[in-house]
């Protein structure tokens, strides 16, 4: 007797279906590739040579600004409970910043005069009106410190010897400019965020003035 149905198996039989999924991806690839990322040179020590950038240098200026709770609070040295704008640590920060660059100048000077660095505090004030999440407001700052490290090359005397004192600041050459904020916010001592910037931005002028060739 015919079932009904029509084929064998009934109106129920399971059938083949073609695959749509897409085929399983292994991770290796990703797992290299952010290795890749974490993979960096071996930080140099304190005693490396100016020539050559140093992290534990850099990590001197990190440890400098960013001393202290992060409360606001202190007696004024460099990073004594943060770096909130209008704080005592702020202003001691650009104090410090200020003197990093004299240093930096020194430096210079005693590794042949080639580059001539100039460090300028200037007091800015001003306003912008912004918009964040949905809400307007403006942002005003009065008076604030911005530090500003400038090295170019210097130009011989008529002795071929080079001096700060003789530099030529509007040479006509390609600029690179490295910035960093130096304050911290509020109940942080702001190391990563940005004096970690900031100390990078100055050790790195170091082989500048001691391993470029002046031109």
């Amino acid at each position: 007797e015919k079932k009904k149905g029509g084929r064998a198996g009934g109106p129920h039989a399971t059938r083949p279906v073609p695959s749509t999924s897409t085929p399983h991806t292994s991770p290796p690839q990703v797992s290299v590739s952010y290795a890749s990322l974490l993979a960096g040179p071996t930080p140099l020590p304190a005693t490396a040579p100016p020539s050559s950038f140093s992290e534990a240098r850099a990590a001197v200026h990190v440890a400098a600004l960013a001393a202290g709770d992060g409360k606001g609070g202190g007696d004024g040295a460099a990073g004594s409970g943060g770096r909130q704008v209008g704080t005592p640590g702020a202003a001691a920060a650009a104090l410090y910043l200020h003197a990093a660059g004299d240093a930096l100048g020194a430096a210079a000077d005693a590794a042949g005069g080639h580059y001539a660095v100039e460090t300028v505090t200037q007091h800015v004030s001003g306003s912008v009106d912004m918009r964040f999440l949905g809400i307007d407001f403006a942002n005003t700052w009065h008076a604030i410190p911005n530090v500003a490290i400038k090295i170019t090359p210097s130009r011989p005397s008529t002795d071929g010897q080079f001096s700060s004192d003789n530099a030529s600041l509007h040479v006509s050459v390609p600029a690179l400019l490295l910035g960093a904020h130096y304050d911290s916010t509020v109940g942080s001592p702001g190391a990563s965020d940005a004096a970690a910037c900031v100390a990078v931005a100055l050790e790195a002028f170091f082989p500048i003035i001691h391993l470029f060739q002046h031109r």
